[in-house]
């Protein structure tokens, strides 16, 4: 099994849910600019919104298919749910990104990724440089999220299955 994070990964996402078409063809079409797997990025967006459904604290309308700022915290001014919003699914798709990013990559793309991510710079720091392997998540995306990579593999190893 492929855990890599970083890469290029030329399959082609195949889906017949209505609900994943979208997605699905952002994600085919900006990891690689990214430079990240499209397998992997897609299986993490899949595990963090239960195949795009949004059945967890983030609403579909947040265009956030990664979860970021989402801690289970509150507002206490509008009783909701905290987490980040974007104004459009590819803004969302490329926050997802660039937030990867943030955690594996050792330099910024042309194309903007970076920048869309809200937590990619600031109080967090620098890019965290960690071992290209999914795996290195665990604790650090989800917490406490102990197997939390390995969901992610899991999921991302069944896709690449015929």
């Amino acid at each position: 099994m492929n855990n890599a994070v970083l890469g290029h990964d030329p399959r082609i996402l195949k889906t017949n849910e209505a609900a994943q078409v979208e997605w699905a063809e952002l994600y085919m079409r900006l990891c690689p600019v990214a430079g990240i797997r499209t397998v992997i990025a897609y299986a993490q967006a899949v595990h963090e919104t239960n195949y795009f459904r949004f059945t967890g604290q983030a609403n579909a309308s947040w265009n956030n298919p990664a979860g970021l700022g989402v801690s289970g915290a509150i507002d206490p001014d509008t009783g909701a749910y905290i987490g980040n919003r974007f104004s459009t699914k590819e803004a969302g798709v490329r926050a997802h990104l660039g937030h990867l990013l943030w955690y594996f990559g050792h330099y910024h793309p042309e194309a903007g990724f970076c920048a869309t991510d809200q937590r990619h710079f600031g109080w967090l720091g620098g890019h965290k440089h960690l071992e290209n392997d999914i795996r290195q998540l665990n604790g650090r995306w989800a917490v406490p999220g102990g197997n939390y990579g390995e969901r992610i593999a899991t999921i991302a190893y069944e896709m690449e299955q015929p």
